[in-house]
């Protein structure tokens, strides 16, 4: 008997699965807290951010990573107590439409000894939410 697509069931919950949906609330408790912190050190830190990097892409052509974006503007904004703000920011601005990632470009990063980390880029327009 042949079954039809509306008929199939959730996929079981494994082992591997169960971990990446681990390190995915992880990470989302982390970027909470990383907000949190940012917003009570400084009111307004993120939104801050997230309008420094709708100006950087608008003078900076070609793939950038966060922390090649982070050290020019880094310097023009309020010291933050956790990096990991820069997570939030980088959200935000996406779903602005003012950065999107490069598909299949990595670039090393020397915060991570060189490793590989996602190349974004200004986004291109796409509607009334454009740089």
């Amino acid at each position: 008997m042949q079954m039809s697509l509306t008929e199939c069931e959730p996929a079981p919950i494994t082992r591997a699965s169960a971990r990446m949906q681990a390190a995915v609330a992880r990470r989302d408790r982390g970027m909470a807290q990383a907000e949190s912190s940012a917003e009570w050190s400084c009111a307004g830190w993120i939104a801050l951010a997230v309008e420094r990097v709708r100006a950087f892409v608008a003078t900076h052509p070609g793939a950038f990573t966060v922390e090649q974006m982070r050290s020019v503007i880094g310097p023009e904004l309020p010291p933050v107590p956790e990096l990991r703000a820069w997570g939030q920011v980088t959200v935000q601005a996406a779903r602005l439409g003012y950065i999107e990632r490069v598909p299949k470009l990595y670039m090393p990063a020397a915060s991570s000894n060189s490793s590989p980390k996602p190349a974004w880029r200004r986004a291109r327009p796409t509607g009334a939410n454009h740089v």
